[in-house]
């Protein structure tokens, strides 16, 4: 089955050479509020085509904004399916380059994509030019060509680029398929991350902590390693280091929280890997026993600096927003989940 047979309707009208890709799936809200802050962007023509996973949210979404393009699919198929959607979209419609973004990440600044663009235009051989993470990438001052695994939060891309690329695996759904394309990228052509270019995504969320993404981290950690065939093997092995951490994480968040979930998760996991991965519908994945909430300064009792141990050995840590500016506090709940 092809990834267009999703589409059940669609309103596409090329003015550009350029098309944003923003997946939305029942959170019109949030994607409202990027739009006007893309139009915001000087020095650049683009379309925007939202990508609508079996949700309403073009409905809402094409009133407020009707220069804007829409595709509803048929089924949620997941950030990723949103995205393989938009790109063969994006060469159907005979666009030049195509920018693929989450509908929560924002760019930061009024002339980045202009400048991002013109990364493009001035390099022949670049095929991606990415923005560096505010929360975590100000070490790097000047531009400098990719040789690491990268999410791809407004990933400006040469269309091109999918001729010397296989479509990401469809199955990931969710997590990892971000790391996946930018290896595929890497692997096959050259990617530069622009040393004075800026977005901003929340690099912390209570979910990641439940079974749900952590299932998916884990099952998407082994597809990349064994099933992506173009990218190069030389970054294969930190990504299974990385599916190791995530066992043996799995084991003492067990041991931690007496929650015996976390181990039948990495079960699932890898038993979904080997033996079922395609249509699978999560409803065998267990619920968590405890929960991570946001909680106010005042709340906090002893917070610990935010790292991947931090539910450990503490059940209290803040999290410091470089974009804020701000700490924001967490805690793990002791209360039972809804079974």
């Amino acid at each position: 089955m092809s990834i267009l047979d999703y589409i059940v309707k669609a309103d596409i009208e090329k003015k550009s050479d350029i098309v944003i890709i923003i997946p939305t799936f029942c959170s019109a809200e949030i994607t409202s509020r990027l739009i006007p802050v893309l139009r915001e962007q000087t020095g650049i023509d683009f379309d925007i085509l939202i990508v609508d996973n079996a949700s309403e949210d073009y409905l809402s979404l094409k009133k407020n904004f009707p220069e804007i393009n829409y595709v509803l699919s048929s089924e949620n198929t997941g950030v990723c399916g949103a995205v393989s959607l938009g790109m063969e979209l994006a060469r159907q419609n005979g666009y030049e380059f195509f920018i693929l973004s989450d509908n929560d990440s924002i760019i930061l600044g009024n002339d980045s994509l202009s400048r991002m663009h013109q990364r493009l235009k001035e390099n022949a051989d670049i095929d991606v030019v990415l923005p560096k993470l505010i929360e975590t990438d100000n070490s790097i001052s000047t531009d400098k060509l990719s040789t690491r695994a990268s999410v791809y939060h407004y990933f400006f891309a040469r269309t091109s680029i999918l001729d010397k690329i296989t479509p990401v695996n469809p199955n990931y759904f969710l997590l990892i398929d971000d790391y996946a394309l930018t290896l595929k990228a890497i692997s096959c052509g050259k990617v530069l991350i622009c040393g004075d270019v800026f977005y901003y995504h929340i690099t912390f969320k209570p979910k990641y902590w439940q079974n749900f993404c952590m299932y998916l981290f884990m099952r998407n950690l082994l597809i990349l390693v064994f099933l992506e065939t173009d990218i190069k093997f030389r970054y294969r092995p930190k990504q299974f280091l990385h599916f190791i951490f995530k066992v043996v994480l799995c084991f003492l968040l067990s041991v931690r929280m007496r929650d015996f979930s976390y181990v039948k998760t990495a079960g699932f996991a890898v038993r979904d890997f080997l033996f079922r991965l395609e249509n699978i519908d999560f409803s065998h994945i267990p619920a968590n026993k405890y929960s991570v909430r946001e909680i106010s300064a005042d709340e906090a009792d002893n917070p610990r600096p935010n790292s991947n141990w931090a539910n450990l050995f503490g059940n209290c840590y803040k999290i410091h927003s470089n974009y804020y500016d701000t700490d924001n506090y967490y805690k793990l709940e002791k209360q039972k989940l809804n079974q």
